[in-house]
């Protein structure tokens, strides 16, 4: 039976709660026909092309109908959705063991974003009682092995071949499906970086199984011993928890900077592991041209110690002005929230929330942010928060190591000018 869903004419009182619930907009609320003898003049209808059968109206009626004295009333709406069925059989998931890390490598540099994935690999990995290894690829990247065991890594598996010198995603999905369907690890993390989103897709399909993108959190049921990966959906308006039930290794991209990163022990003891790479055996119809690095002297919001941020208060495009001069004055990056990126003032590079970028900065400013939930989980690890807006009862406010209740057009010049004067001595 395909996915249905209805709503019953005589339980809809025309409330809109499941509109407000409902993340894709599906639902319209019409005139009913005064022929039909209710004395609700508003019934709801749902657009079964666009539903995404989330089950979010549903609930939201149904704890009305539990609330209600009415029992005529409410429990307006009813969903019924298909099995799924498998793809194919199911492997021996007791032949997979250990939690694997992938540990980036760009322009012969290791990306940070290990030490994070480390991290949360002995946290999983403590649960499970299993090991961690970490797979680098690359050209003369075996010199990073250590550094990685002191972080946390029991093994490091190294494919070290000139091919790999600049990343080309048909060489590296092949050479790490290949290891994979060899070793064949139980959980395997990469991050949610421009590489790592470009070729963890399609190492879960050469690996033969499931992905869950841009991940925010992750931990193992005890009983099942199933990865529970949790990521926002529908534009951050709903999180939803994603298994891999029957098939291994359970994969996930991890967004960067949601974790804390691992501690470094030095000397650690592990093992380095090189593993023969055979260029003649890829198939290769795609070749790197050559590497630009983006001009311009702004920040990565994800990489900056301080960050200076603005939303809606600041009205417009002009209004990120005083934002960008305390954001230099500092020697910080400017942020934004998901309101002004969408509204035109400032470029999506910018935006920190569900539906943007995860910081983790030393200091976070945010100014003219009222702070919702979807833009707090993108920064509410930041060491010390300030909050600078003009309604105390906005939700940052309470949440921010510093709340000034100020115009921001006024507090933020001002503390600008402090601060050059300040310099100037």
């Amino acid at each position: 039976m395909p996915n249905s869903i209805f709503v019953t004419k005589e339980r809809c009182t025309g409330c809109t709660a499941c509109v407000k619930a409902c993340p894709v907009s599906c639902i319209t609320m019409v005139d009913r026909d005064p022929n039909e003898g209710v004395k609700w003049r508003k019934l709801a209808v749902i657009d079964e092309v666009k539903c995404v059968f989330c089950n979010a109206c549903v609930e939201v009626c149904d704890n009305l109908g539990a609330k209600s004295a009415h029992k005529d009333l409410f429990n307006a709406i009813t969903m019924t959705k298909e099995t799924a069925t498998s793809t194919g059989p199911a492997i021996d998931t007791s032949l997979y063991k250990g939690v694997w890390v992938y540990a980036e490598v760009r322009h012969g540099k290791l990306v940070p974003t290990i030490y994070e994935l480390l991290s949360l690999a002995q946290k999983l990995a403590g649960t499970l009682g299993e090991d961690i290894s970490a797979v680098l690829i690359g050209k003369d990247v075996a010199r990073h092995a250590q550094d990685i065991i002191d972080h946390g890594a029991d093994k490091v598996y190294v494919l070290d071949h000139p091919c790999f010198e600049n990343f080309v995603d048909e060489l590296y999905t092949q050479a790490f499906a290949d290891l994979i369907l060899k070793e064949k690890p139980n959980k395997l993390l990469l991050p949610a970086s421009t590489l790592g989103r470009s070729f963890a897709s399609r190492l879960a399909i050469s690996a033969k199984t499931g992905i869950t993108a841009d991940a925010t959190e992750l931990t193992i049921d005890p009983k099942t011993r199933l990865l529970h990966a949790t990521r926002p959906s529908f534009g951050g308006n709903l999180m939803a928890t994603i298994l891999c039930e029957k098939q291994r290794p359970e994969m996930a991209t991890v967004r960067p900077m949601s974790f804390p990163r691992s501690e470094k022990k030095p000397g650690r003891q592990g093992k380095t592991i090189p593993v023969p790479v055979d260029p003649s055996k890829f198939k290769q119809r795609t070749r790197f041209v050559k590497y630009e690095p983006e001009q311009g002297e702004e920040q990565d919001i994800s990489a900056a110690d301080v960050i200076v941020a603005g939303g809606r208060g600041v009205g417009g495009a002009a209004g990120f002005k005083p934002i960008e001069a305390l954001a230099k004055i500092l020697g910080g990056a400017v942020g934004a929230s998901r309101a002004a990126v969408d509204a035109g003032w400032i470029t999506y590079r910018h935006q920190v929330g569900l539906t943007g970028r995860t910081v983790r900065p030393k200091l976070y400013i945010a100014a003219g942010i009222s702070g919702q939930i979807q833009h707090l989980a993108g920064m509410n690890s930041s060491d010390v928060i300030v909050c600078v807006n003009k309604d105390p009862e906005a939700p940052l406010m309470k949440l921010a190591t510093l709340s000034i209740e100020a115009d921001l057009f006024e507090f933020i010049p001002a503390l600008v000018k402090e601060l050059e004067k300040r310099k100037g001595h």
